[in-house]
């Protein structure tokens, strides 16, 4: 599916909730391919703030850090490095080395600081982490900051079980929370499952990240924050068929400039834990590629621009924000503008007409 020019202008070129006047001039007029270039240019000169128009994906303040971890010293090196390096080599960005806690430290601030830079924290409740003595008053200013609406605080029980919690803290039973004893595979993905679930569901989107990286090595591609990361379990034993079938067009769209085996894609689709929602997110990109080249922006012999084309779409569906125009090395500003508006447009409308139909 790919949308006429105008069909969108109302929900993609105006702040949401308010009306463009710009964009029922739009609506208003017929145009050669001249003049829509021409008046494209116009709209983005009058956008005050292209980030407020392409966001669709942006659901949360953007933040330094996705996690910190507090944790006793004691559980530094057996534990909480290897939890972080885990983590990281997954996409995670994760913040803790400010956050060892030593006698006289107080729990409350650490976890104040880790959260003016970080979207969640992490607090690993061990027997060395009981052994600081808390104060019972910071610990269960802690707990109900977690059982209120901002869900923020996520607990590990390390080397601790309920017997040894009914005798440390009654509360803490009560508190949804995970375990070092399930071992580190179901572990990262619960923690991700809470603080990075984009990265559970973008296992082919990081795959054909990587692969356009080192086909690109010496060109200076546009730089995207893509991880060396190392591949999720294959959590689905089979597909539906619409997805089977999809995958093979999927990779027929994109073969011109970045090759790929459809079975493999099938299996990538498998590994993330909401295939259909990456599905949608392939299927727009795969639109928005088309619509790219259709509107003559790049020729077929053009690879290192369809190339950059891809990978300014991986990162944009991942990060839902813009790069620095002065960062693109084959495209100029509104072929790149254009590129995200169809996607972003096309990702609107698809999960529009799912949630319709469903």
């Amino acid at each position: 599916m790919c949308l006429r020019r105008g069909d969108f202008r109302e929900k993609a070129m105006c702040k949401f909730g308010q009306t463009s006047e710009i964009s029922k001039r739009w609506n208003e007029k017929q145009w050669d391919n001249c003049d829509k270039i021409k008046y494209r240019k116009e709209v983005y000169k009058t956008m005050d703030n292209k980030e407020q128009v392409f966001q669709p994906f942006r659901e949360k303040e953007e933040k330094e850090w996705d996690v910190f971890i507090s944790h006793a010293s004691e559980d530094k090196e057996d534990f909480v490095r290897p939890l972080t390096e885990a983590l990281q080599r997954r996409g995670v960005r994760v913040w803790y080395d400010e956050f060892e806690l030593k006698l006289g430290n107080s729990l409350t601030d650490s976890i104040n600081k880790g959260l003016q830079k970080s979207r969640y924290g992490i607090i690993v409740c061990s027997p060395a982490f009981f052994k600081k003595e808390w104060a019972n008053y910071e610990l269960k200013s802690l707990l109900m900051r977690q059982m209120s609406s901002e869900r923020v605080i996520l607990p590990i029980w390390h080397k601790i079980d309920k017997e040894f919690l009914k005798e440390k803290s009654l509360y803490l039973l009560d508190i949804k929370a995970l375990s070092s004893e399930v071992g580190w595979e179901e572990l990262i993905d619960g923690i991700m499952e809470a603080v990075r679930p984009d990265l559970l569901n973008s296992q082919f989107l990081l795959k054909m990240g990587r692969e356009l990286h080192e086909q690109t090595k010496g060109q200076e591609p546009v730089k995207i924050p893509l991880k060396q990361l190392h591949a999720s379990p294959v959590r689905h034993q089979s597909m539906p068929m619409y997805l089977v079938v999809a995958s093979r067009l999927i990779s027929e769209v994109f073969w011109d400039a970045m090759p790929m085996n459809f079975v493999d894609i099938v299996i990538d689709f498998a590994r993330d834990l909401d295939y259909d929602r990456e599905f949608i997110v392939w299927s727009a990109m795969a639109n928005a590629y088309e619509a790219f080249k259709r509107e003559r922006w790049c020729g077929w012999d053009e690879v290192s621009k369809k190339r950059e084309a891809i990978e300014l779409l991986l990162d944009y569906s991942q990060r839902g924000r813009l790069i620095e125009v002065e960062k693109l090395k084959e495209m100029n500003s509104d072929e790149y503008y254009y590129l995200i508006e169809v996607f972003v447009d096309n990702y609107r409308h698809i999960t529009d007409m799912v949630g319709r139909y469903q």
